[in-house]
Parts: C-alpha cells; structure tokens; sequence
C-alpha cells in the first residue's frame, strides 16, 4: 500500500489489518450479493481496495476523495494490486451532486464512509440518502458526530444494526467507531 504523510491513512498498523478483517466481515455479514460498494472520503484507498482484494465476487468498488493526490495514489494502489475492479474519483464530497455522478441505476448498494472528524454535512447526508443505498459501514474517529448523523440517516429509514469501538490509538482517548446500518424500504 502506497501512502504518503500529506494524505489520509490509518496510521496504527499493527492494529489495521485487525480492522481491516472487521470490515471486511461486517460487509460479508449483511449477506447480500453486492453489484457494488463505495468507498466514500477514501483517502489513499485502504478500506475499498483491502474490501475489493478479500471480496473478489464483488463486481465495483467506487472510491470517492476530495484530495486528487489521494486518488491518484489509490489508483496506483488499485493498479499495483491488480485490482481491475477498484476505481477512483476526485469528487468532493461536501458538496451538492457528488451522488449523481457515482451512482447508477438499479444498483445494490453498499457504503464505506470514513469522514473527517466534522462527520457528514447536510449535502453529504441528502446525497447519501439519494444514493439510496441498502446498506452503510459508517467509520468514524469521533463517535460524538458520528451518533449525530447516526440519528439524520435513521430519520431516512436507515437501522443500526451495530455498533463496535475500536482502540486504534491505545494509551489516549481517543476511538475508532464501526457502525453498520441498513435500509430495506
């Protein structure tokens, strides 16, 4: 995996691949044949393209970052992992439309989102609802906006199906929280 200190990435890892497994197991546990999951605030591509690596049945990953260098670098990820089924796009994310131009129709949608710790904004949210995706992987570094936005996307249909905190930075305060939500209707 290629990162580099300007752009996003897990910085604990001795603990990632741990938490990379989890992901990976909430997605096979929402047991639904997925045509493709997102990857949204994907900085470098870890969580998408560790997913599209263990998830080969998995027809698309769609990674979506604001930072260009970031997707450019999960491309090179995707390409030097032979991942022919991992795109990247420099969209941003808190703005208006961004859902327009991922999504397409008559998909079964799945939803990595690991925001910055300000979480979603409103147009970060209405898109995501619009994108109407079944399910959401919502990974956050301050549970505090995170429950906050929990609550919008339960407003729009959305269930928590479950909550895990994760110590990824052991000795401080501070948690990485994995929420898991569905949307049947």
């Amino acid at each position: 995996m290629v990162y580099q200190a300007e752009n996003f990435f897990q910085i604990n890892t001795f603990i990632l691949p741990s938490f990379l497994d989890l992901l990976v197991a909430e997605i096979i546990n929402l047991n639904t044949d997925f045509d493709v999951v997102y990857d949204l605030f994907a900085g470098v591509g870890a969580l998408g393209l560790y997913s599209a690596f263990k998830l080969p049945n998995i027809k698309k990953f769609v990674g979506a970052e604001s930072d260009e260098i970031a997707c450019k670098i999960a491309s090179l990820n995707a390409e030097l992992n032979n991942l022919n089924n991992y795109q990247s796009h420099h969209i941003d994310l808190y703005k208006r439309g961004w859902g327009q131009r991922l999504a397409e129709k008559n998909e079964n949608i799945c939803a990595i989102i690991d925001p910055p710790r300000a979480g979603l904004s409103q147009k970060t949210l209405k898109d995501l609802i619009d994108l109407k995706a079944r399910n959401l992987i919502y990974i956050s570094c301050n549970p505090t906006t995170q429950r906050r936005d929990i609550k919008l996307l339960e407003e729009a249909n959305y269930k928590l199906k479950s909550l895990r905190l994760i110590d990824m930075f052991p000795q401080t305060h501070h948690l990485e929280s994995m929420a898991v939500l569905s949307n049947f209707d």
